[in-house]
């Protein structure tokens, strides 16, 4: 009984693996039911393991898998074992959440043939950005801290606790960005705006503070990754200038205005020579930069025409920042054994 219920999971392992790496052969929201899924037959294979007393034999059994995040997305890593496996499969379910909160952000024209572009849903790129961080944090409380003395050398860099920490990190500091953008669409006050942008950038700079301080628990670090962080910390830290110089606006300092507008322009022009060759962070910037210049003109020409303000010296110092993003705890869908 115990052999044969082996040999069947370990064929709706090998099945349900397979229909996984099948990614042109699905939607995106195809690809998060899958891995939910996954994750659930993954809890459920291992609890027969155990009943079966057979754990023994699935630690030898084989996978292999990439690693973006050691700037390895091309070289495979042997992997032994399905704790491994239902490690980096927990990962990727983060990733998959984290890159449907950045769609769920983002603008795009209308799928339905006309003219119409989609606007962002913040609501919903921050709660999925929020479960992507609480998956992160399942990831390194629950799954990679007992991996960590039977790690190969060699070893993704997913499967540090340290990474997963940083990556809920990110993610928290995306949601923070993106309620931002929500408080701002709804009006709220520029210096409650740049306050919590300034807390997007804190957490990516804790971010980087924890890559910094585990160095050498990685075999290899992704060097994109690093800025990546350093560059959303710099963004933010930007666009909290720009909240500011409205403040400033608003009170008629068009002379600090103006002076916080040049600050936010000098810092993504700064971001560009640091980004080189990332080209898509070039055309980010380069959209930040259009927008802060169009503001900065307006300004300019209500000051020479109003207020004949000189320029200060100095920009505003940034607020505290003030983080109200929190993780959402991990939710696995009860499995259901279907027909492959």
């Amino acid at each position: 009984m115990y052999e044969a219920i082996t040999l069947e999971s370990l064929r709706d392992l090998t099945m349900r693996r397979a229909q996984g790496c099948q990614k042109q052969a699905k939607t995106f929201r195809e690809q998060l039911e899958w891995l939910q899924k996954y994750l659930s037959f993954l809890v459920d294979f291992a609890s027969k393991a155990e009943v079966a007393l057979v754990e023994y034999s699935f630690k030898r059994l084989n996978f292999f898998w990439t690693s973006p995040l050691a700037g390895a997305p091309h070289s495979q890593f042997h992997l032994p074992g399905i704790d491994f496996e239902q490690a980096m499969a927990m990962m990727l379910y983060a990733a998959g959440l984290r890159e449907a909160g950045h769609v769920a952000a983002s603008s795009s024209p209308s799928t339905n043939g006309g003219r119409d572009v989609k606007q962002p849903d913040y609501t919903e790129a921050a709660s999925l950005l929020r479960q992507a961080a609480g998956v992160y944090q399942h990831a390194q409380e629950a799954l990679l801290g007992p991996l960590q003395a039977s790690l190969p050398s060699q070893r993704p860099a997913e499967l540090v606790p340290a990474m997963a920490e940083t990556m809920g990190l990110v993610c928290m500091a995306e949601a923070q960005a993106v309620i931002g953008f929500r408080a701002e669409s709804k009006g709220s006050l520029p210096g409650t705006v740049a306050s919590l942008m300034v807390g997007a950038s804190d957490l990516c700079e804790q971010a980087a503070s924890l890559l910094k301080t585990h160095a050498t628990d990685f075999s290899a670090v992704s060097p994109e990754l690093r800025k990546f962080i350093a560059l959303s910390s710099s963004l933010y830290e930007a666009r909290a200038k720009v909240s500011l110089a409205k403040q400033e606006q608003q009170a008629e300092n068009m002379g600090l205005c103006l002076s916080n507008l040049k600050a936010a322009t000098q810092c993504l022009h700064d971001c560009k020579a640091v980004a080189g060759s990332m080209g898509q962070w070039h055309s980010v910037l380069d959209r930040e930069i259009e927008v802060i210049e169009k503001l900065l003109a307006v300004c300019h020409n209500e000051n020479n025409s109003v207020y004949f303000q000189a320029v200060a010296k100095c920009s505003s110092p940034l607020p505290p920042g003030k983080v109200i993003a929190t993780p959402v705890p991990l939710q696995l869908p009860e499995l259901r054994i279907d027909v492959i």
